[in-house]
């Protein structure tokens, strides 16, 4: 069981890492104009990532991220300032999208309603289960500390997604995809845009790059973190408490970083998509770990059987070029069945400290 979830999340966190160097990329590309092509900003921003890792380990990818976190919380205010400003506010925002495309503002049909709420159950579900969060859970100093960090984290998700979100409402009115734009050039187009319009513009247009291009490098580092602790610790079985481990997942943090740039350079997934399948990896670990806290009586052979059931039909399903069905994602059926399997086994087999047991 152990080995199974380690190697789910080792493939979601190269599946992430593999979506943040693609970003590095667009936005290095896009924003300088092509000055620094594609395939440098991956390879340069990776390197900076890869130095500082290696010499700081958890403690500088703590405080980089916590600089990275509000560079970039800034600057996505300062786009959303400067969007709603010179559209005049969001009801003039949304009356023009309702003009652009009616469909944003149509009530959803059944297909829809249900694709909403699969993809909120995929996100939700998989990020408890981010293995960088939990590591750091573990890594806390103490119980005060990590209350604390969480109680300041709690309205963090909620900013930077309303932020985001009404980022990309606004997003419509000056991007078109139908003529052709990616969804992954929607960002580095606004701030083209706004720097256009110079002066202090400018200046917050390179806030926000720079907010932008620090998120992506925080997420970055904190997947090579947990990747080379995963593979050192869960995977290769090396013991936490001997020095050779943390130099070994080091290793193998970086060996996994450069293979994952080739693929970043191929980029044929958008970023949206290579999301959709790590969270449809991720939760696959949910019966495993959230069942087992909340249910006693799971066990866990029927678990085993029911992750790699649940993750037998995700990938099949992937491979297969299936991504949803009525609306609902294919890892989200997948962890259906993985539950299913994992509720009835256990109901199956006779209770612990039982005598036929």
């Amino acid at each position: 069981m152990a080995l199974v979830v380690g190697v789910l999340m080792c493939t979601a966190l190269a599946n992430f890492l593999l979506a943040q160097l693609q970003a590095m990329g667009h936005m290095t590309g896009r924003v300088t104009d092509g000055m620094i092509p594609y395939e440098f900003g991956i390879v340069g921003l990776a390197l900076i990532i890869l130095f500082y890792e290696s010499l700081g380990g958890m403690r500088a990818v703590a405080w980089t991220d916590a600089a990275q976190g509000i560079l970039m919380l800034g600057g996505l205010a300062a786009l959303l300032w400067w969007l709603t400003g010179t559209a005049g506010g969001l009801q003039a925002i949304t009356e023009r999208v309702a003009e652009i495309r009616p469909s944003a503002v149509a009530v959803p049909d059944a297909v829809v309603c249900a694709n909403w709420i699969s993809s909120t159950a995929l996100l939700g579900l998989g990020s408890v289960l981010y293995p960088q969060a939990i590591q750091r859970v573990f890594a806390a100093r103490d119980g005060r500390t990590l209350t604390r960090s969480f109680a300041l984290m709690t309205f963090m998700p909620l900013t930077t997604t309303l932020v985001v979100t009404l980022i990309g409402v606004a997003a419509i009115t000056r991007v078109n995809l139908d003529l052709g734009v990616a969804s992954d050039e929607v960002t580095p187009r606004l701030l083209e845009q706004w720097a256009a319009d110079g002066g202090g513009h400018t200046a917050g247009a390179v806030v926000v790059f720079l907010g932008a291009l620090a998120a992506i490098m925080s997420t970055a580092d904190s997947c090579l973190l947990s990747l080379g602790s995963l593979a050192a610790g869960d995977l290769l079985g090396r013991s936490g408490q001997d020095p050779e481990t943390t130099k070994l997942g080091k290793r193998l943090a970086a060996g996994i970083l450069l293979l994952m740039v080739p693929l970043a350079m191929w980029g044929q997934l958008t970023l949206w998509r290579l999301i959709e399948l790590k969270m449809e990896l991720l939760i696959q670990c949910v019966p495993a770990f959230l069942l087992a806290m909340h249910w006693p009586r799971l066990r866990a052979w029927p678990t085993f059987v029911g992750v790699c059931v649940g993750t037998g039909y995700a990938t099949i399903m992937a491979f297969a070029g299936v991504k949803t069905l009525g609306g609902v994602h294919v890892g989200v059926i997948g962890l259906a069945l993985n539950a299913l399997v994992a509720w009835l086994g256990s109901l199956a087999m006779p209770p612990r400290g039982s005598a036929s047991s």
